[in-house]
């Protein structure tokens, strides 16, 4: 069995179909902020968007594999061999597409069926996935749905990351789920790229912690080691000195002024892009 040129082409075009694919991002902005925020903050959620539309749909795509399904279904020890060899040849070549830390096709105690590593077959299979903040909302997930799940760091990568994950379903019934770590500095160093001077950009998770901020490298994709290093522990709900995420969200919905800024926000997902201009030289 192999994984034929045809489903490669497939698959392709799955990934390209995906990156043209926009859908309207929530609106999060005041009216009256100035236009350069707004702008900015609509390019830059648009990105994020994207990026998440674009892996989600390419996970679809990979379950939807007939090989992943077979294997839950066969009763042949040799042959449910040769599809899990399969499936991390499958897996394998997804990474390729994507930034991705860590892979894993895991079942429904928490063991790792399949893994792949930075785009490598692993051959350590973990049994302790069940612990994993994706693993119970994953399981959770209706079939055909792609879950996000706030930042977290990796024990197998020792990265910050944020994971993706889709239920495999079998007779109505989840078995199993797929998984990817997606690095969080390629997102971050998406989101910092092409910025001009007075311009400035930051993210915010689900749980209300800075995980971008244009003006600190560490938490720009620019300072890996200590993003490693510290994990977790870098972010903070401040966006300015004093001033906290649901603060400054306040003021931008409000009209108020920034200390120095102009600013605009919108949610994607479960992060919210926020963008300022700076009102004088800072």
């Amino acid at each position: 069995m192999k994984y034929s040129s045809i489903r490669a082409v497939i698959f392709h075009r799955i990934l390209l179909s995906s990156l043209i694919w926009v859908s309207g991002l929530s609106l999060g902005y005041s009216t009256l902020v100035s236009a350069e925020p707004k702008r900015l903050v609509q390019q830059k959620a648009q990105e994020i968007f994207q990026t998440h539309r674009r892996a989600k749909k390419a996970l679809l795509g990979v379950i939807s594999e007939p090989e992943i399904r077979s294997y839950f279904t066969e009763q042949n020890p040799e042959k449910r061999e040769a599809l899990r060899q399969e499936i991390e040849k499958i897996t394998v070549k997804f990474s390729g597409f994507f930034n991705i830390s860590e892979m894993c096709l895991i079942d429904i105690h928490g063991h790792e069926i399949t893994r792949v590593d930075h785009g490598k077959v692993s051959h350590e299979l973990s049994l302790e996935e069940a612990e994993l903040p994706f693993f119970a909302p994953g399981f959770a997930a209706e079939e055909g749905v792609v879950i996000t799940s706030p930042i977290y760091t990796s024990p197998d990568s020792h990265k910050v990351v944020a994971a993706y994950v889709t239920p495999i379903y079998i007779n109505a019934k989840p078995v199993a789920i797929l998984h990817y770590e997606h690095d969080l500095s390629a997102l971050q160093k998406k989101l910092v790229r092409g910025l001009e001077p007075g311009q400035v950009v930051v993210a915010v998770d689900s749980e209300g912690r800075v995980t971008v901020d244009s003006r600190r490298a560490e938490l720009s994709g620019r300072d890996i080691k200590t993003l490693r290093q510290h994990g977790e522990a870098l972010f903070t709900s401040q966006i300015f000195d004093g001033l906290d995420v649901a603060t400054v969200s306040q003021m931008i919905d409000n009209g108020d002024p920034i200390p120095g800024y102009t600013g605009a926000y919108k949610r994607v997902g479960l992060w919210t892009i926020y963008s300022f201009q700076a009102t004088r030289n800072l």
